[in-house]
């Protein structure tokens, strides 16, 4: 369990990732991100064979005057099939849920701006 002094809400940066062989794509965090929900980090779905950024960790209030949480861990269930059966998935070998191939990242959407959301496009 991991300790927090305070827990705020920050937009996170979703990023799109395309499989380079049957072309599924997700649009994940694709890392481990902690606000004052928990921590969120993208999982692969055994039995949807999808990506899908789920809770990991889910905060315990230890002290909601000094603002001191602790983040205790949870099994990640999937948001579409309600299952368990996932792992956290690992963006360094970007491994595609549908083919096993590989998967690159080809957008990234950051910050808010007052219109709407920023977006690169990696090329």
């Amino acid at each position: 369990m991991k300790l927090l002094s305070s827990l705020k809400y920050e937009m996170p940066e979703y990023r799109t990732y395309k499989c380079t062989s049957c072309s599924y794509s997700a649009d994940v965090v694709g890392f481990k991100q902690t606000d004052f929900n928990g921590s969120y980090e993208t999982v692969n779905c055994k039995k949807c064979k999808i990506l899908i950024d789920c809770l990991t960790e889910e905060p315990i209030a230890i002290d909601e005057f000094e603002g001191i949480y602790l983040l205790s861990p949870i099994l990640p269930v999937c948001l579409v099939c309600n299952e368990s059966d996932n792992e956290i998935w690992d963006v360094q070998t970007s491994k595609c849920p549908k083919c096993n191939s590989k998967m690159e990242l080809t957008r990234l959407i950051i910050k808010p701006n007052d219109f709407g959301m920023d977006e690169i496009k990696i090329i």
